[in-house]
């Protein structure tokens, strides 16, 4: 990639998934897809780090799944981004679950974020970039998960 005639790295902030379109035909709790969960789940750690930065709740924020082409398709998405809002929701309010939930955001949290940290800012050298503890992020993750 190039910026102002210079070589940087790519930032590494858009995934491909192996998600194939006919895994969001028949979808419940039990059988999210792992790249759509991992999609969801970083929704909800971005949005919690927007809140962070803002310092409220009246920021908006959105998440685009693209998946298929195809409008008869669309329907079959929404399901299935419901099914793992709501599998990430139950996870929040089950004792065990929240537990398993944070240690798995955690995980993520370090590796999509703090370990690109470097790397963003050596594509975005205008913008200061620095990230919280995730402490502070699993709240305002509980917070953005209870506001539904």
């Amino acid at each position: 990639m190039l910026r102002d005639g210079q070589e940087v790295a790519p930032a590494g902030i858009c995934r491909l998934t192996e998600d194939s379109p006919e895994q969001f035909g028949d979808i419940d709790d039990a059988n999210v897809p792992a790249g759509l969960n991992r999609a969801v789940s970083n929704y909800y750690i971005s949005t919690a780090l927007l809140l962070l930065r803002s310092g409220s709740f009246d920021v908006p924020a959105s998440m685009l799944v693209h998946v298929s082409h195809l409008n008869n398709d669309h329907e079959d998405n929404r399901n299935a981004v419901e099914a793992a809002v709501s599998q990430l929701r139950s996870a929040a309010f089950s004792n065990f679950g929240s537990g398993v939930l944070r240690k798995t955001l955690e995980d993520l949290y370090r590796e999509d974020y703090l370990d690109q940290e470097q790397s963003l800012k050596s594509s975005f050298p205008e913008v200061e970039i620095s990230f919280p503890g995730f402490d502070e992020v699993w709240s305002n993750v509980l917070k953005k998960i209870m506001s539904k």
